[in-house]
């Protein structure tokens, strides 16, 4: 999946990923992610980024989009500076930082201070191969503190296999410990069975999972 189809996605207006209040299992839980930094990728125009800012956080977010970059800052009128750095454009106001850019190519020392995680629309968009670098990526670049582990904050979505076509991919629990357990205790919030998360895609029936992850120590 090239960079391609998500510029014009966001052209052509096809985003019904995009929510239009804060995600409801991020107000749920999101009292469970470290206070501080919050990195959030992927993250298009999402209103959880001015939920996690009310919340006390600085948000910081990485997202393809530069026309999804203008229209957060534009639609909720935040007066905000564009600066050119390197291979992004940093849309920086107070209490929220926008890389707009590669995910990929995201300069590491952006990473550094960063005490949590929110994924709640990356790991989901991107087929198996992709999904790999982006874990393997957040493991390399993300430090691990001697104080306070980072934690991360995981909704994904499932499906019986041939239902849909994603994006959004269906991602089992096995895969999420697969990809991440070697470095973070894996937790799950949501009981498997429970139709309390469970949403509808393209009219098809989808169960939501919510995990949260915590950096081992040592």
């Amino acid at each position: 999946m090239k960079p391609k189809f998500w510029q014009e996605r966001w052209q052509k207006n096809e985003i019904g990923f995009h929510n239009a209040k804060p995600h409801p299992w991020l107000v749920q839980f999101g009292a469970r992610l470290n206070p501080g930094k919050i990195m959030v990728p992927l993250c298009g125009k999402s209103l959880d980024l001015l939920w996690l800012r009310e919340q006390g956080h600085h948000v910081v977010g990485i997202e393809l989009s530069e026309l999804a970059c203008h229209a957060f800052f534009q639609e909720h009128h935040i007066e905000h500076s564009v600066t050119k750095l390197d291979n992004h454009v940093l849309f920086s106001s107070q209490g929220i930082d926008i890389w707009c850019g590669d995910f990929f190519t995201l300069r590491e020392d952006v990473w550094s201070t960063c005490t949590a995680v929110y994924d709640r629309a990356a790991m989901v968009a991107l087929p198996p191969e992709l999904r790999r670098r982006y874990t393997q990526k957040i493991i390399r670049d993300w430090p691990r503190a001697a104080a306070t582990p980072g934690n991360l904050l995981l909704i994904t979505i499932e499906y019986p296999p041939g239902t849909l076509e994603g994006p959004p991919f269906s991602i089992s629990e096995a895969e999420v410990r697969e990809q991440y357990e070697s470095l973070f205790n894996v937790e799950i919030l949501t009981p498997p069975s429970s139709r309390i998360y469970s949403s509808t895609v393209r009219g098809t029936d989808v169960h939501e999972a919510i995990y949260l992850l915590t950096q081992k120590s040592g």
